[in-house]
């Protein structure tokens, strides 16, 4: 089964990436070759500032870095979004080409195969391809937010530690917040409205990731995300029940 991305629907494509040297429009072309997962057919080549071209990095690693083909990426989810966060981030989008960049430079490990790029480097290379894409602020920098957070949990085990200890701090902020709210504690609420400055010295260098996590993704996207997974496992459970009584 083969898929495309139309060019008419997708039209930043055409001012960020070069699909298949130019011959092929904007379709990038795929094979799907199980539920989740899809043989990538086309070679993309992006063409927009990387946000490394300050780290001293050759010619040969920025081209390198900028192209994704089906040598590089063989297989693809197109975007590692878990189902029941598509409400926000759905599996492809105006974002896919950034995806699969980011995908091939991350796939493996919590290293890239590219010497001198770290998967931080990589982290933020997605982010300046989302905005040339066109991916609205908040959507992006959320984005962002969520793959720093997976570089940072499969980096060193103090970096584990410190992500967990994160999210600790960001729960306590949140009930203390909640608790000022109903008891009207204004001192307890403006004390919850500070912690996440200090806490986000926690992601390191990604700080701001922190900030965003806090103050955004955990208040405003976390709510929807459990209500939608606690029904999509309802869902599930009783769509596999289902199948003892229905063929």
């Amino acid at each position: 089964m083969s898929s495309g991305f139309s060019g008419k629907v997708q039209a930043p494509w055409s001012d960020s990436f070069k699909v298949d040297g130019g011959i092929s429009g904007n379709v990038v072309r795929f094979s799907q070759i199980s539920a989740t997962r899809f043989a990538l057919q086309s070679s993309l080549i992006y063409l927009g500032d990387t946000g490394l071209e300050e780290k001293g990095l050759s010619d040969a690693q920025l081209a390198e870095i900028r192209l994704v083909s089906p040598d590089r990426l063989p297989i693809t989810d197109l975007a590692s979004v878990p189902d029941w966060a598509t409400w926000l981030v759905p599996k492809y989008g105006l974002y896919t080409p950034a995806a699969l960049i980011h995908d091939r430079l991350t796939t493996n490990s919590n290293k890239t195969p590219i010497t001198g790029i770290t998967r931080q480097d990589a982290d933020r290379y997605f982010r300046f391809m989302l905005r040339d894409l066109g991916v609205p602020f908040g959507r992006r920098w959320v984005m962002w937010t969520a793959v720093a957070l997976h570089t940072r949990y499969l980096d060193v085990v103090w970096r584990k530690l410190s992500v967990i200890l994160w999210f600790l701090l960001a729960f306590l902020g949140m009930a203390s917040f909640g608790y000022g709210v109903i008891e009207n504690a204004w001192p307890v609420i403006a004390v919850a409205s500070l912690v996440p400055l200090p806490a986000s010295f926690l992601w390191g260098k990604q700080y701001i990731a922190g900030l965003i996590a806090a103050y955004i993704a955990i208040p405003w996207i976390l709510p929807p995300s459990i209500f939608v997974l606690v029904f999509y496992g309802i869902f599930k459970l009783i769509e596999r029940a289902a199948r003892f009584f229905v063929t």
